[in-house]
């Protein structure tokens, strides 16, 4: 028995680490130093950093989403600071726990208990994948390959399915949360469902969709940014979208913190696909790795200001949730 749960706890840890390996291999294997400093080197330093404001205006688009969903409960500052946060804690911990801290931070400054908070957070979420799936159809379509949609499209049809059953029978699915043991899980997942029944009105469902657009148009604008402006590459709008979609896909697989290894080998590969050099394709994905350090670095020294917003709580919660020693 302690073999099984050996094998249950650690072996997708080594599945995961090894396709990391193959990534950085990947990466690693055929780069040319001198052509790589090259290419970096060609990059204007001034383009780099209007690059560096545009990922942070993102960041900020997606507290004005994240405070039109809280309806007043949060204020915009906090919710912006939400967000940095989040991403902060996704690039130097494992298991996408920035959602969870996100969690954590609005309870904690704005006052919103778990259950409301997790709500905000799904509804961030779900918006995100419906407008990926979009991009991941026309992508596929592109390259004439379904394959990068099927698991993120069951994905979504399973979350549109769940949605549609529990608002056409919200009775049954509260007689069902009934039989699930412990008072306080029933009680978090019944407050839960309350908010996210009571979530109501086309205004604020348009609204939601258009923030969450202006969001992936600047997530779009800021890879473009790198591959057509400060790196020059001559690639239409079409294939601008696949490296778009692929790199998006890449930062989406919980493999390593903030896709390291994973995220530039999607970048190399798919600018690969279109006669990119191996060293060239690899200077990009350096200036926006470089890039969203400096925005992680920044916002460590504001996380770090602030008491109790430590990183030694989050570990201890995702311990107690995973059972790991």
């Amino acid at each position: 028995m302690h073999l099984e749960q050996l094998t249950k706890r650690y072996l997708p840890l080594l599945g995961k680490l090894i396709l990391v390996a193959a990534c950085i291999v990947y990466l690693v294997h055929g780069v040319d130093l001198e052509r790589l400093l090259t290419a970096l080197g060609r990059y204007d330093n001034v383009k780099v950093f209007l690059v560096l404001v545009s990922m942070a205006s993102g960041f900020v688009l997606m507290g004005v989403r994240l405070w039109d969903l809280a309806r007043g409960t949060c204020s915009l500052g906090k919710g912006v600071f939400a967000e940095f946060y989040g991403f902060f804690v996704n690039n130097v911990l494992p298991a996408r726990l920035g959602e969870l801290a996100k969690i954590i931070y609005l309870r904690k400054e704005a006052g919103i208990e778990a259950s409301q908070g997790t709500e905000l957070v799904f509804w961030e979420r779900f918006a995100d994948l419906n407008i990926f799936l979009l991009l991941a159809v026309c992508s596929a379509a592109l390259l004439g390959t379904l394959v990068i949609v099927l698991p993120f499209g069951a994905l979504t049809l399973l979350i549109w399915g769940l949605l549609a059953y529990f608002l056409f029978r919200p009775d049954r699915v509260y007689r069902f949360i009934r039989i699930i043991p412990g008072h306080k899980v029933e009680g978090f997942l019944r407050s839960f469902l309350e908010y996210v029944q009571a979530r109501r009105g086309k205004l604020g469902y348009g609204k939601l969709v258009f923030f969450s657009l202006l969001i992936w148009l600047e997530h779009m604008l800021e890879i473009f940014l790198i591959i057509y402006w400060v790196a020059g590459f001559q690639l239409t709008w079409s294939q601008g979208l696949v490296v778009f979609a692929l790199t998006i896909t890449g930062l989406s697989l919980p493999l390593a913190p903030a896709g390291l290894g994973v995220v530039d080998s999607a970048i190399v590969f798919s600018l690969g696909l279109y006669g990119v050099g191996h060293n060239e394709a690899l200077a990009a994905s350096l200036v926006w790795r470089f890039l969203q350090f400096a925005i992680t670095l920044g916002t460590a020294f504001i996380v770090f200001s602030k008491q109790g917003m430590g990183l030694k709580h989050l570990l201890q919660r995702r311990k107690e949730q995973t059972g790991a020693p």
